[in-house]
């Protein structure tokens, strides 16, 4: 208390003080004249913070799963509080196969779904004791499945009982997860010839195949008026 009898004063960071105030007047002559009152201090909660900005994830070409602590992204400057932790929003959630954040452990595990890329807006809350929260958001990308590369095993040949050209090639998935299936697409001169038992020229092969995993094919091309063996472009496209 100062001269003029102004009282002041900190408390510490607790939620209630409750204690018995005494005070002491003295004119330095005569006794001191004491008077005691309670005084009763109510903290108001105040509302966690985002503090440590959650970096932007991107998978590793095998799409591993991948586990993060975001505890040390929020904090509340209520020391005694605590934080609960819970998925606020997830853009995309076609990209994962599991996603979830501890409540209490501030754990936060993704696993990544078969044959999917692209990339997601995933917001994180942290939420105190009594409703008030925090979120942060950042990125999760899956990057982009290559597309798989195809080898011509020797020439194109005419075979003789079929009346066929016929085209062996291996597919191999060159990348390091599986995926979901391709489509072949063949283009061929002037129309000439069309590949045997296939609509309009595009093979889909709708099977998964596996990281490194290869498949081979034997093309066959028909022509009711051509005998030089064809020589197709080959491209493929992912499904």
């Amino acid at each position: 208390m100062s001269a003029t009898g102004q009282l002041s004063g900190s408390f510490g960071n607790v939620p209630l003080i409750s204690e018995n105030l005494v005070i002491e007047v003295s004119d330095g002559v005569t006794p001191p004249l004491e008077r005691s009152f309670p005084l009763t201090m109510i903290a108001v909660n105040d509302p966690p913070e985002a503090s440590t900005p959650i970096e932007n994830i991107i998978a590793n070409p095998a799409a591993n799963a991948t586990t993060l602590d975001i505890t040390a992204s929020f904090s509340d400057p209520d020391l005694i509080d605590t934080l609960m932790y819970s998925l606020s929003a997830n853009s995309n959630p076609a990209i994962f196969s599991h996603l979830m954040v501890g409540a209490t452990d501030g754990r936060l595990s993704m696993e990544f779904a078969p044959y999917q890329s692209g990339s997601s807006e995933v917001t994180l809350r942290a939420t105190d004791l009594e409703g008030l929260f925090a979120e942060q958001t950042f990125t999760v990308t899956l990057p982009d499945l290559p597309i798989p590369t195809f080898a011509q095993n020797g020439e194109v040949t005419l075979n003789r009982q079929t009346g066929l050209f016929e085209q062996k090639i291996t597919v191999t998935n060159s990348a390091a997860r599986a995926i979901g299936g391709f489509t072949l697409t063949t283009t061929l001169p002037n129309d000439v010839f069309k590949l045997y038992n296939v609509d309009g020229n595009t093979l889909t092969h709708g099977i998964p195949l596996e990281a490194g995993a290869s498949v081979e094919f034997t093309l066959e091309y028909f022509s009711g008026t051509s005998r030089t063996a064809p020589d197709p472009e080959i491209a493929l496209a992912l499904i």
